[in-house]
């Protein structure tokens, strides 16, 4: 008896309205293997590729190079082949278990009627492990990826054909390795999902195979906390987090999350344990991603394909008049939401202050529990932000992005000072007025011998009614030691200097 797994991408047009729209995801039960007539093999021979060429089933694409054999079906061979390539020779993984130790078998039937682009399934069992069972497997992709295929008069297929074909070979190629090598995690499907939608990124960079779920999470952050493991569609619409958390450590992290899954409670463990090892954090690089979310309208060099995201939906929207706004909420650990609020202004279009907050809290999605944390915030007439999380331990983060109608204020100095690292999140830097709006800076810190300590990237934020360059005080992830530094704030072909004062009391 033979058991899907999980589809591809569940792929729906941007365009669906509702909230939680249908997602093709279902569990099926296949009495056999597909029996189809005919039977090719990849270029390397990796890859039996099983079809028809009349029927519902059928193949129908043109012979062009006259080899017998429908140029769909060898351009499937291809695709497989360059999966195996990407995931085996380049990434490193595991060879999955194979027919007879030689081949993998691939079949090709129509699933747009199932609104499905692919499907691994589950063949025969080998082992247990821990909190998984590993198997050998198959593939199932779709007969042509139809523009016309359509399921409850909404189009399957976003992508067109060739794009469509390349990312699915790859994602469930990659399913096939995690189930045949490290186990099906029933309970944790959104790393399943996140793992083979951060592949197709990986190897094909130009096709923006994630937007229609990355789109649908920024309209309904709310829906979709990280922490929610079961959930496959989290999964595709988080993928562009797991490309940012490999974009700051390597590509060898999503491999290295699956080799420790199996000495961990969670994937958020094993996930958090080998960003550890590359000298970073998931509540760290989440804080981060989250400053990211808030900016994608801004600037491509933020995500791949960031201009066809839309910007972040405000959870909800509030006027400051003469008087605070306020609100108070709870999230979910690991949960995102956006809030826009329009302020004062001395012209007649009014400032709005957009704002992100965060929930941080690993150790909570860790042991699959749902502990929420509190917010109350307000935002004053002066574009000043409270902002605190309860309990007053809970870990939390927030970013701010101020789109002035008028022109805006730069801090003159560093603040505050002295600055005592154990008792302010953040020191802030004047920055040089050419570095504009949301553009980053870049810090050197000195000793008073002018001997370089350091460098790194600063964001550029609205805090305190200043622009400022945002700083958390560590330097080579350590903090300084108390004493006087020099600093250098350059932005394009311009620079700043001066002076603080770092006291441990």
């Amino acid at each position: 008896m033979w058991f899907i797994l999980v589809l591809l991408l569940c792929a729906q047009t941007p365009g669906w309205s509702s909230v939680t729209p249908h997602i093709p995801c279902r569990i099926t039960t296949l009495q056999q293997r597909p029996v189809l007539p005919f039977r090719t093999f990849s270029p390397s021979g990796r890859f039996a590729i099983h079809y028809d060429t009349a029927g519902t089933n059928g193949v129908h694409s043109p012979d062009r190079d006259l080899n017998g054999i429908p140029d769909f079906v060898d351009t499937a061979g291809i695709a497989f082949d360059s999966a195996w390539n990407v995931l085996i020779h380049t990434l490193r993984f595991p060879i999955p278990p194979l027919d007879s130790g030689k081949f993998y078998a691939v079949f090709i039937q129509n699933l747009g009627s199932q609104g499905l682009y692919g499907l691994t399934a589950i063949d025969r069992f080998i082992g247990s492990g821990g909190d998984a069972d590993r198997f050998t497997t198959f593939i199932i992709i779709d007969n042509d990826y139809s523009s016309t295929d359509s399921l409850y008069n909404e189009p399957v297929y976003f992508l067109p054909p060739e794009p469509a074909l390349r990312t699915t070979a790859v994602h469930e190629f990659f399913h096939a390795i995690q189930i045949g090598i490290y186990g099906r995690f029933l309970d944790e499907a959104l790393f399943h999902e996140l793992s083979s939608s951060w592949v197709e990124m990986i190897a094909y960079p130009d096709v923006p195979g994630f937007v229609p779920w990355t789109r649908l999470l920024l309209q309904h952050p709310d829906r979709f906390p990280f922490s929610n493991a079961t959930d496959p569609l989290a999964g595709y619409a988080y993928a562009p987090f797991a490309w940012y958390c490999t974009t700051q450590s390597s590509d060898s992290l999503i491999r290295r999350m699956w080799e420790l899954r199996s000495v961990s409670r969670s994937f958020y463990e094993a996930l958090d344990a080998a960003l550890s090892e590359q000298h970073q954090s998931l509540a760290h690089l989440w804080c981060q991603f989250a400053e990211i979310l808030l900016r994608l309208d801004r600037s491509d060099a933020l995500l791949p394909h960031s201009r066809l995201l839309f910007a972040p939906q405000p959870f909800e929207q509030q006027r400051v008049s003469t008087t605070p706004a306020m609100l108070t909420g709870a999230l979910d650990p690991m949960e995102l939401r956006f809030f826009r609020f329009f302020l004062p202004s001395v012209s007649p279009a009014p400032d709005t202050l957009d704002l992100v907050i965060a929930s941080a809290d690993v150790a909570t999605a860790v042991t699959h529990t749902q502990h929420k944390v509190e917010y109350r915030l307000a935002v004053a007439p002066d574009h000043s932000l409270d902002l605190s999380f309860l309990p007053a331990d809970s870990i939390g983060c927030w970013d701010t992005l101020l789109s002035p109608s008028a022109p805006y204020t730069i801090a003159e100095t560093p603040y505050p000072q002295p600055f005592d690292p154990d008792q302010h999140h953040f020191l802030y830097f004047p920055v040089p007025r050419v570095s504009g709006i949301l553009e980053s800076v870049r810090l050197e810190i000195f000793s008073t011998a002018l001997e370089l300590l350091g460098t790194q990237p600063l964001p550029v934020v609205f805090a305190n009614n200043y622009w400022n360059a945002r700083w958390n005080g560590l330097l080579n992830d350590h903090p300084l030691r108390s004493g006087v530094y020099l600093y250098r704030i350059s932005a394009k072909d311009r620079s700043l200097w001066g002076k603080f004062t770092v006291i441990h009391r």
